[in-house]
């Protein structure tokens, strides 16, 4: 049989598998409760899923975990606008069982998409105000003084700015693929592509890289149409995942799950351009080396080796030059930009070495 064969009869059976899980999970999404062995609901255990009101606004929280006297973490999705809810269960659920989990789908995107949701308000500092708003529900509702906080990427930069903020509200900080200065990650990107077609030698992807454009300043020429292309072929290159040229990890967590559905999948892609569009400005212009040089709270950084998306030379950077109570830095190695995916057990183990000692 030809590779031109094999490659599609893959892809149909890749439609046809969506096709299914598309028809068998159409609208309805919920969570399970949490039970022992003999499938008994656990005493003490916590299985929310529903909206609240934050910043005026719907949005969807997922609140999991075996004992609701464990200490509580709340995990801030990149993007922007990329969800990660079916990834935090599929591949890190194991932390329910000694954490209370806490994802959240932000103003645009996920369960909380809305076309409303891309007005005046939907900026950077918003979404911090949203942040603090639901840290204060979540300390209220199960009862703690402070929590830890998890942030991946463009979840990063949230994290960073409402620990700074913030502080008394967070026990410590563990940062995912932190965003430092996105201009210059954008270069490093850039020049990644450029440097890995001319030495495949592919004319296809040499055309196609041919129409991006160089990026001034963290903007392509061409937009965010223009970027999407760039991680496009990023993708393909290894510098988003390391070990995958696409997104299987992501679509298998979605199908597996029963928070989300087909809707929501079908969604993804417009979530994250639409909230790109409205928020790169403000991502490119952050630098903070600059804007965040102290915080109050013990920070710990994890990273892939191989992330071709942020820069990891200047989280190191960040790193040495941060002044906080505490710092540690973990470097990932057959990672990209999402080790929590790609190594889910040694980042789970992670978490439970730094955290789960303290309780």
């Amino acid at each position: 049989m030809s590779k031109i064969k094999l490659i599609r009869g893959g892809v149909v059976l890749g439609i046809l598998t969506l096709l299914i899980w598309g028809y068998l999970r159409l609208t309805k999404t919920y969570t399970d409760p949490i039970t022992d062995q003999s499938g008994n609901v656990i005493e003490n255990s916590i299985a929310f899923f529903d909206k609240i009101q934050l910043g005026g606004m719907d949005q969807q929280i997922l609140i999991r975990g075996n004992n609701i006297n464990n200490p509580v973490i709340l995990f801030l999705h990149g993007g922007p606008g990329a969800p990660d809810m079916p990834m935090v269960r599929f591949f890190n659920g194991d932390l329910e069982k000694s954490f209370t989990m806490v994802t959240w789908d932000q103003r645009g995107c996920g369960k909380s998409y809305s076309e409303e949701a891309f007005d005046s308000n939907f900026t950077m500092d918003q979404f911090v105000s949203d942040a603090k708003e639901l840290t204060d529900y979540l300390k209220k509702t199960l009862n703690k003084d402070k929590i830890y906080l998890i942030g991946h990427s463009w979840g990063s930069l949230i994290g960073m700015k409402l620990i700074e903020k913030h502080p008394q509200d967070f026990v410590e900080y563990l940062s995912i693929s932190q965003v430092v200065d996105m201009a210059q990650s954008e270069n490093y990107s850039y020049a990644f592509v450029k440097e890995q077609i001319e030495i495949s030698g592919d004319q296809e992807l040499k055309d196609a890289f041919s129409k991006i454009g160089v990026p001034q300043k963290g903007k392509y020429p061409g937009g965010v149409a223009a970027m999407m292309k760039q991680r496009d072929l990023l993708l393909k290159l290894g510098g988003v995942l390391k070990k995958y040229t696409d997104y299987a990890p992501m679509i298998e967590a979605f199908q597996e799950v029963t928070e989300t559905n087909y809707p929501d999948f079908m969604k993804l892609q417009d979530a994250f351009s639409t909230s790109t569009k409205h928020l790169w400005s403000e991502i490119v212009r952050l630098n903070i080396m600059k804007t965040i040089p102290e915080v109050k709270v013990p920070v710990h950084f994890v990273y892939g080796k191989d992330d071709k998306i942020v820069n990891p030379s200047l989280i190191r950077l960040y790193k040495s030059e941060l002044i906080a109570p505490k710092k540690t830095i973990t470097e990932f190695e057959n990672c990209a930009h999402f080790p929590q995916i790609e190594d889910n057990k040694r980042f789970n183990e992670l978490i439970m070495t730094l955290w789960s000692t303290k309780n």
